[in-house]
C-alpha cells in the first residue's frame, strides 16, 4: 500500500538534486520495512542510526487507500513551529487540521511517524485515505492506483522537502517552549493557524460579544420558557443524532451494504446516513421550535453556541475551530445583516 509513497519520494529527491547548491541542509531518504508487523524498520533506525541523535525534521508518507488527495493528518506535540512554517508550503490542495491530529492521537493505530515522534523528532505525517476499501485487499494494484494521487504525493514531498532543505533556520519555537497550534485548511487553499495559547482569549471574546449581542436582548424579552425550550431541543438533537448514527451503523454491519468497515460505495452510504440525520434533526426542530419566534430562536441558539464553544475550548481545544468559525460568521452577520432570514441563509 505504500509503493506509491516510495515512488513519490524518489522522484521528489531527483527533482531536488537538480539544484543541489540551493540545499542548505542534508536530505535523507529513509525507506523502512516491517511497518505493518510492528514498526520494526523505524524502531531499528531510530534505535541504532547516528542520525537519530540529531532529531531531524521528518516527513512520513503512508497510504490507507489508493485514491484522493494527500492529507497531512498528524504532527508532533509542540507542533506550532512546524505548522507555522510548513503548512502553507504544502502542495495544493492543502488538507489538514488540528482535529485530525487530536483524533489520531486517541486511536490505537500507529505509523512509522509514531516512533519518530516518540524519539522527539519534529515533522508531518501524510497519507492517502480515499479508496480505503482497497486497503490490504487484492484490489490494491497498480492498475487501481489513481495517478493523480501519486502526483500529489510527489508534489507534497517536493514542496515541503524543499521548504525544509532550503531554510537554514532550525525549527525551534521562538518562545523556547513546546507550543501546540490550532490549525485548519480553508477549502484546501490556505491553512489558517494560531498558537493554542490564543484559544481561550478568543473564546472569551466570542462569549462576551455573544452576551452583548444576544444575551442582553434575551433578558429584555423575558421569554424564559422559550429560551429553555430552544436550549432543551439543542441538548437533545446532538446526542440523539450520535445514537441514531451508531444504531444505523450497527444494524448495517455484516450486511450486503456494509460487509466490512470500508466499501466502494462508502461515500454514498455516508451521505445517505448524513441526510437521514439531517431530516431527523429538522423534524425534532420543527416539532419543538415551531412556536418560537425567529428572534428568540436566533438569540438563544447563538448564545448557547458561544457557551458550548467555551466548554469545548477547555476540554478539547484542537476541536474548537469547528464551533468558533461559525460563531464568528454569526457575529458578523448579526452586525451587518438586519433581516433574520437573510442572516440565517448567509451563515448557513
Amino acid at each position: 500500500d505504500a509503493g506509491a509513497c516510495v515512488v513519490a519520494i524518489l522522484e521528489a529527491a531527483r527533482l531536488m538534486t537538480r539544484e543541489p547548491k540551493d540545499l542548505v541542509r542534508p536530505v535523507w531518504l529513509v525507506i523502512t520495512d516491517g511497518e505493518e508487523a510492528g514498526l520494526f524498520g523505524a524502531r531499528e533506525f531510530v534505535g541504532t542510526h547516528r542520525l537519530s541523535q540529531q532529531r531531524p525534521v521528518v516527513l512520513n508518507f503512508d497510504a490507507r487507500g489508493n485514491s484522493g488527495p494527500v492529507v497531512m493528518f498528524e504532527t508532533q506535540t509542540g507542533n506550532h513551529p512546524v505548522v507555522e512554517r510548513l503548512a502553507n508550503r504544502m502542495a495544493r490542495p492543502r488538507l489538514t487540521g488540528s482535529l485530525f491530529t487530536a483524533v489520531y492521537r486517541m486511536l490505537p493505530n500507529g505509523t512509522d511517524f509514531t516512533i519518530f515522534q516518540n524519539a522527539e523528532w519534529q515533522g508531518c505525517n501524510f497519507a492517502l485515505i480515499d479508496g480505503a476499501h482497497n486497503y490490504h485487499q487484492p484490489t490494491d494494484t497498480h492498475d487501481n492506483l489513481d495517478a493523480r494521487s501519486v502526483q500529489h504525493l510527489g508534489e507534497m514531498a517536493y514542496e515541503v522537502g524543499n521548504a525544509i532543505a532550503r531554510d537554514p533556520v532550525d525549527f525551534v519555537d521562538s518562545s523556547g517552549e513546546f507550543r501546540d497550534a490550532i490549525f485548519f485548511d480553508v477549502f484546501g487553499l490556505y491553512v489558517f493557524h494560531m498558537p493554542m495559547s490564543w484559544n481561550l482569549p478568543l473564546r472569551f471574546a466570542i462569549l462576551f460579544t455573544a452576551v452583548q449581542l444576544y444575551g442582553r436582548r434575551l433578558l429584555r424579552s423575558r421569554e424564559y420558557r422559550s429560551i429553555l425550550i430552544v436550549w432543551g431541543v439543542m441538548a437533545i438533537m446532538l446526542p440523539l443524532a450520535l445514537v441514531s448514527g451508531w444504531l444505523v451503523q450497527a444494524s448495517l454491519a455484516g450486511t450486503v451494504l456494509l460487509p466490512r468497515p470500508f466499501v466502494a460505495w462508502g461515500h454514498w452510504l455516508s451521505l445517505g446516513i448524513w441526510i437521514a440525520s439531517l431530516l431527523q434533526c429538522s423534524l425534532i426542530a420543527w416539532l419543538g421550535l415551531r412556536k418560537i419566534t425567529a428572534r428568540c430562536l436566533w438569540d438563544s441558539f447563538w448564545m448557547a453556541h458561544a457557551a458550548t464553544c467555551m466548554v469545548v475550548s477547555t476540554i478539547a481545544p484542537e476541536f474548537s475551530y469547528l464551533l468558533s468559525v461559525p460563531a464568528l460568521f454569526a457575529i458578523a452577520a448579526a452586525l451587518l445583516v438586519r433581516d433574520l432570514w437573510t442572516r440565517t441563509i448567509v451563515v448557513s
